[in-house]
């Protein structure tokens, strides 16, 4: 799965909110673990990362492999 259609399904399941090219974190996953950090580019230009704790991870890959993400 890449990250395009993984993105869309954690926005249909309430993880992130937004619209693709714009995600952030719901208040839920900001409570579970789910952070944004500003990161830097090859370029030195500044961006933001959704960034997930490894017990957010692993809350994930549970529920992706139970069919439920």
């Amino acid at each position: 799965m890449n990250s395009r259609s993984l993105n869309a399904r954690l926005g249909e399941v309430g993880v992130l909110v937004g619209v693709p090219g714009s995600w952030e974190p719901s208040k839920l996953a900001r409570a579970l673990g789910v952070v944004v950090e500003q990161r830097h580019d090859a370029k030195g230009e500044q961006y933001e990362s959704i960034e997930y704790t490894s017990q957010m991870q692993e809350l994930l890959l549970r529920l992706y492999r139970d069919g439920k993400l």
